[in-house]
Order: C-alpha cells, then sequence, then structure tokens
C-alpha cells in the first residue's frame, strides 16, 4: 500500500505503542497554533504518526492527505489501536515547509 507513495508523500514515522505520553511545554514557534493551557495526554495501544510537511507538498497536498488518510485507515483496521495520534514532528526532514504552509 505504500509503495504507490514513494517518492510523492508526506513524510510519516509511524509507531504502534504499547503506551504513550506526551504534554505541551512552550511553543516552538512564534506562528504555531495556540493550545489553551497545559495539555497532556496519556495512551495505551496507541498507533503515533510522526509527521512532517516539506516543502513542495502543497502542490499536491489534498491528493498526498488523501491517499495517507486512505492508507492510515487500512493500517487502523489491521492494527486495531484505541488511539491514533497525529504528531507534528519536523526532525523527519530538513527540507521542511513553512509553517502556515504545514499547519494547511
Amino acid at each position: 500500500m505504500w509503495e504507490e507513495y514513494l517518492g510523492e508523500c508526506l513524510r510519516t514515522l509511524l509507531i504502534h505503542a504499547e503506551s504513550f505520553k506526551a504534554r505541551t511545554t512552550e511553543k516552538a514557534l512564534e506562528e504555531a497554533e495556540e493550545i489553551p493551557g497545559e495539555y497532556s495526554i496519556e495512551l495505551e495501544n496507541a498507533l503515533v504518526v510522526f509527521t512532517t510537511v516539506e516543502e513542495g507538498d502543497s502542490r499536491n497536498l489534498s491528493g498526498l492527505a488523501a491517499g495517507f488518510v486512505r492508507d492510515l485507515k487500512d493500517l487502523v483496521a489491521t492494527l486495531k489501536p484505541s488511539a491514533v495520534v497525529l504528531y507534528p514532528y519536523a526532525h523527519l526532514s530538513r527540507n521542511l515547509a513553512r509553517p502556515r504552509e504545514a499547519l494547511e
């Protein structure tokens, strides 16, 4: 399923985690969206999807996103996680899109 998108895909790292914890601390970028107050999560059996948007992805963002969502649904049906976490993770690329483009 993922082979179709090699060379034209959103950069992702997927981890099926027995447990996952995260909490907000501070904004990494001034342009980042506001989250009111502190936020934290603690999950069991989570599919954690670390993702980044690269420069140029916006040329076909709706197509890339649609293919990604379709494949993610297939993966969720197979793995049956209790939760799916979409986690923005800039460390996956040296060629990042601008923050506003990535947020879109």
